[in-house]
């Protein structure tokens, strides 16, 4: 899924299914001059979207350490670190009734 802006790719993600109830997101970047609110957005919207269609119960997410930018996007999303070793955290994020209401505005359709 992705974010695009007169043609251009200003960012992505994949996700892939580890179990019925659980996707991992293995890549999710988004171009350093395009970390604004509207990418941010439409892309949180195609994930909201995907997570209500799919009944998906549980996300996973990996970042690097040293990746302070995202290790605070995740938190403050409402990921929890469940693991760790001296490269990367895993992040997993349970949707529950305060994420639904948390992205309520996302992933409507239109």
């Amino acid at each position: 899924m992705n974010a695009e802006n007169k043609g251009y790719f200003n960012g992505y993600f994949t996700l892939r299914k580890l179990d019925e109830p659980t996707w991992i997101i293995p890549m999710f970047v988004v171009h350093p001059q395009h970390r604004n609110k509207v990418v941010l957005t439409s892309l949180f919207t195609q994930l909201a979207r995907f997570i209500r269609k799919n009944s998906v119960q549980k996300i996973v997410s990996n970042v690097f350490r040293n990746n302070t930018l995202s290790v605070n996007f995740h938190q403050r999303l409402g990921f929890v670190i469940t693991r760790e070793n001296e490269l990367r955290y895993e992040f997993q994020l349970t949707i529950n009734e305060k994420v639904h209401t948390q992205w309520k505005h996302l992933g409507k359709d239109r």
